[in-house]
């Protein structure tokens, strides 16, 4: 059965509330921000300061609840930019 979605992407989007943890590669600092949407091959989430556009990260998406385990996962920023509240929103794909 065939879908017909207003975005032809590979894997859903899923609305989420939740923390993430973050390293920028060739950093050690661990940062913290809140993740919006997240599917099979991207993450969305809020931080509080910018990063280039191809900066490398290894993230950890804590679910909030002891029954999901945290995902671990490289990523690679593809787009950030400044919000109304003075946040910064990322998009990042998964890397393999």
């Amino acid at each position: 059965m065939g879908h017909d979605f207003s975005e032809k992407r590979s894997f859903f989007r899923m609305a989420v509330e939740c923390q993430l943890e973050y390293t920028e590669n060739g950093h050690d600092e661990v940062r913290t921000g809140h993740v919006k949407n997240i599917s099979g091959d991207g993450v969305l989430f809020q931080i509080s300061h910018a990063v280039n556009v191809g900066t490398e990260m290894n993230i950890i998406v804590k679910a909030g609840s002891n029954l999901t385990p945290p995902l671990h996962a490289t990523v690679e920023v593809i787009r950030c930019h400044l919000t109304d509240d003075e946040s910064y929103e990322v998009a990042a794909t998964m890397k393999k």
